[in-house]
């Protein structure tokens, strides 16, 4: 697992990174230019093939990836500018202000469970994929694609769980993208973090990977 301090050191020119206004579910694609002290110049991001609109001042939230992992952090804007090219000037962190979203609050268990995801993006859905959760636990998930999908994507999902009656929608973030070995055709393992569960889909997460776990250790 790598140290925020590892992840900071990352964060510099060319990297790519994903911007999102506080309380937003949608993020936008966006990159490090350049990477200056306690400034960071990023590209200002499209939205439907014009500049997304973002002010000075406004706080934002960033994420970017590292491997398997993701990180975020909070930052204002404190410029934009519009030449050579659009830029965003913001705010740096500090190796304390990184929060690494994949670290796991809860058991996951392997299981092969439904499940149906819509992506978002650009304030639209793609039509359903449905597909196989890897493993599960109460605060994500990994599941099997057919197709690449980037950190930072937001899911709509559809999780069929048996101690749950029909399915369980929830709202996730992909935090990373692997391609799998597969000899007849391209498979990854998508890896989401899920977004603001209420309490009583938590307890029948936790309720649902308690009893399969039980479950498997009793065939060990």
């Amino acid at each position: 697992m790598a140290s925020s301090a590892e992840a900071l050191s990352r964060l510099r020119e060319n990297k790519s990174i994903f911007l999102r206004p506080l309380g937003s579910r949608e993020w936008d694609k966006s990159r490090v230019e350049m990477a200056l002290g306690r400034l960071l110049h990023a590209a200002h991001p499209i939205r439907q093939g014009r500049l997304a609109p973002v002010t000075p001042k406004e706080d934002l939230e960033v994420g970017f990836s590292l491997g398997e992992e993701f990180f975020t952090f909070f930052s204002v804007v404190l410029e934009t500018r519009r030449k050579p090219i659009p830029l965003l000037v913001l705010q740096r962190p500090s190796v304390n202000e990184l929060v690494n979203v994949k670290r796991r609050m809860s058991e996951r268990v392997d299981s092969l469970v439904p499940v149906s995801y819509e992506i978002r993006e650009n304030g639209f859905f793609s039509p359903p994929r449905h597909t196989l959760a890897l493993n599960l636990s109460a605060t994500g998930l990994a599941l099997n694609a057919s197709e690449p999908v980037s950190p930072g994507t937001l899911l709509n999902l559809q999780i069929h769980l048996s101690n749950v009656t029909g399915e369980m929608s929830l709202w996730g973030t992909v935090v990373s993208c692997s391609k799998i070995v597969h000899p007849r055709e391209e498979r990854y393992k998508i890896r989401v973090h899920f977004d603001d569960v209420m309490p009583a889909r938590k307890q029948r997460l936790e309720e649902f990977v308690r009893m399969r776990k039980e479950a498997q250790e009793q065939l060990e």
